[in-house]
């Protein structure tokens, strides 16, 4: 059997994947400890607002009450519109219905988590009509969703407002919508920030650590086998 030579570059390159290794992990262990600065609640790009704002017409058309939705960062405003047009409040209408989401994203040096408060709000003559968040997560639009993807969940849950109101008998059926999909699939999973933001910094973290381990026993060998054969 022929012996291992000891080979110092492949040593040096060991150590350098080590090092390489070590200061990725020390770098994303301070990325999770610093504040997320980045809380911003996107807001549903303006093709998808225009494509529900049409359906929201159609849905105006058959049933007579109109239909929008808003969407806020705490207190502040980040979309609203309504079959009336993007940017247009419903509340102008004689009836109507809209759903109200507000989003509370949290840096990570916070010890709350992210949360989301989800409401129909509607005309008085439809107060006993409203659909419940419990409605709204029968069609995979739940808690989780908003927070994950509120821009996109919004859209698909205003769309789902004429559609449950025909459900409940208050309104006739509901004109086939084109466009932007009917909601539909599984709910997805909440996340907390942790997993949102740095999914891949733990990976990437987790390969470089098991590489850094396999490499070092590699070298330990190595040496040992060199050390013994100079001894003989």
């Amino acid at each position: 059997m022929k012996p291992i030579v000891f080979d110092g570059r492949r040593l040096l390159q060991i150590l350098a994947v080590l090092v390489v290794s070590v200061a990725g992990l020390a770098w994303l262990l301070s990325s999770c400890t610093a504040d997320d600065s980045d809380l911003t609640v996107p807001a549903p790009a303006a093709s998808d607002r225009q494509a529900v704002v049409a359906q929201l017409a159609q849905a105006t058309a058959a049933h007579g009450v109109c239909y929008g939705w808003h969407l806020s960062n705490g207190g502040t405003t980040v979309s609203q519109g309504s079959n009336l047009g993007d940017a247009a409040p419903v509340t102008t209408c004689d009836r109507w219905m809209q759903l109200v989401v507000t989003v509370y994203y949290t840096p990570e040096s916070s010890e709350a988590e992210d949360s989301v408060s989800i409401e129909v709000d509607s005309s008085n003559d439809l107060y006993d009509e409203r659909p419940t968040p419990a409605d709204l997560a029968r069609l995979g639009l739940t808690d989780g969703r908003f927070l994950d993807e509120p821009d996109d969940t919004i859209m698909r849950g205003t769309l789902a407002l004429p559609l449950l109101l025909a459900e409940r008998g208050a309104v006739g059926t509901v004109p086939t919508p084109t466009g932007i999909a009917a909601p539909a699939g599984p709910p997805l999973p909440a996340s907390s920030d942790f997993w949102r933001d740095r999914l891949a910094l733990v990976v990437a973290a987790i390969v470089l650590i098991v590489v850094a381990a396999l490499l070092g026993l590699y070298g330990w060998l190595t040496l040992r086998a060199a050390s013994k054969e100079q001894k003989t």
